[in-house]
């Protein structure tokens, strides 16, 4: 099962036989009962919500007793932020604007169409501030690591190699993976 703001997507997931629904998880109650779920994910998501406390509250309410919570998102201190911060652009994961990308170290002013809005990364985490955001609600960490996000052709394939060396240490790792169980 899953969920999606966007009905695109939902249709999408459907088609392929993949039980979704539409739901604004800033500001809806999801639609499970209590204690429902083994295992709830939020892969590359928090990072989009306005209202991140919402879906740790939701998540919170709809995992079982001894079940898990799974969150990943980018790291904000990671080594590839850093970098781009010294060199006078903003971090990769980090976006200003919900029409443009702009201010990248590796792209150009691109306009976006609509069915590819809203994009932007709204809130963004370092470990610490994600694990205590995470055990506000209820959880206990059981698991936090860096892990490497960025891989593809060319240039991206030498910084995904560095990527995947620095990613080895939590603090500059270009993702945070989050493991936690609800009590």
């Amino acid at each position: 099962m899953c969920i999606d703001i966007s009905e695109k997507a939902v249709s999408l997931a459907k088609a392929k036989g993949i039980k979704a629904i539409n739901v604004d998880i800033n500001n809806e109650k999801l639609p499970y009962p209590d204690d429902y779920f083994d295992l709830v994910t939020a892969v590359e998501v928090i990072e989009h919500l306005i209202n991140a406390d919402n879906l740790l509250s939701e998540a919170y309410r709809i995992v079982k007793p001894g079940g898990y919570f799974l969150v990943t998102s980018p790291n904000l201190a990671s080594w590839l932020s850093i970098f781009s911060l010294v060199l006078g652009y903003l971090p990769p994961s980090y976006d200003v604007s919900l029409l443009f990308r702009i201010g990248k170290p590796l792209g150009k002013k691109i306009h976006l169409p609509l069915s590819e809005k809203p994009v932007g990364h709204i809130k963004l985490y370092v470990p610490r501030a994600l694990r205590e955001h995470v055990e506000t609600y209820g959880f206990r960490v059981c698991l936090i690591k860096g892990v490497r996000l960025i891989e593809g052709p060319g240039i991206l394939k030498f910084i995904g190699f560095i990527d995947s060396l620095l990613s080895s240490v939590k603090r500059y790792a270009s993702g945070i993976i989050l493991l936690a169980e609800k009590r």
